[in-house]
């Protein structure tokens, strides 16, 4: 998927990559993020550093055909201060992913109850930054 200025008609260079067919994608309100849908996934893109955030969400079941669908593209609204994308799939299931990393890692470092793991880290965040300890101490729970 490459990016295009509207105002000049010329690409941004900024060229992101999914597996399977894109079928639609939006952009946060202050236009920092992109979300791509693809097949049953969503994937999110800092358009600012031009790199992906995290992994891809899983946000339909069933198996995908868009010549099957009148509309085969999720159901993509960002929250007024782009911390949340909402989500309804084809399929009917409804998700809040998180969005702004700033506001996603207090909830992980709560839901793991301890630090995570440099395994953890490339499974979830990703092999293209390099792992920190991004929970504090007092989150870990003995």
């Amino acid at each position: 998927m490459a990016l295009w200025d509207t105002r000049t008609w010329r690409t941004t260079s900024q060229v992101f990559r999914v597996p399977g067919d894109v079928v639609g994608a939006r952009f946060s309100p202050d236009g920092r993020i992109l979300a791509v849908a693809h097949d049953t996934r969503m994937t999110l893109f800092d358009t600012v550093a031009g790199r992906q955030l995290g992994v891809s969400w899983t946000v339909t079941t069933g198996t995908f055909d868009p010549y099957a669908m009148a509309d085969p593209m999720p159901a993509l609204a960002f929250t007024a201060d782009s911390s949340l994308l909402r989500v309804v799939g084809h399929d009917g299931a409804f998700q809040d992913l998180p969005a702004d990393p700033a506001k996603a890692v207090p909830a992980v470092c709560e839901r793991a109850g301890r630090p995570l793991a440099q395994e953890e880290w490339r499974e979830h965040v990703g092999a293209d930054l390099s792992y920190r300890e991004v929970c504090p101490a007092a989150a870990a729970t003995p």
